[in-house]
């Protein structure tokens, strides 16, 4: 079954230019080089200009998890000293 998600991230006021410089080149890796990404979106939230929702789809559970552990994923470790608060993930499934 395919995986979906979507993960809110709340950005340090001022750190937004720097926030979209590592994540969306890290975004764009994991869309290219992770084997069953079918999505893999960052979206700007209106009205709040450090609020940015990440929209991923899978095409299976096996991918998705296998994606955790990629060389892709590391430029997206990279955004926690920008980050205001914990980000918030969910989870669904087709």
């Amino acid at each position: 079954m395919a995986q979906r998600l979507t993960v809110e991230f709340f950005v340090k006021a001022g750190m937004e230019a720097d926030f979209e410089a590592l994540a969306l080149p890290a975004a764009a890796r994991v869309r290219a080089d992770d084997p069953g990404c079918l999505q893999y979106h960052f979206f700007h939230a209106l009205g709040d200009s450090t609020k940015y929702v990440l929209v991923e789809a899978w095409d299976t559970a096996e991918n998705l998890a296998a994606h955790g552990a990629s060389p892709a994923i590391a430029g997206m470790r990279e955004l926690g000293p920008l980050l205001a608060e914990r980000s918030i993930l969910h989870r669904y499934e087709d």
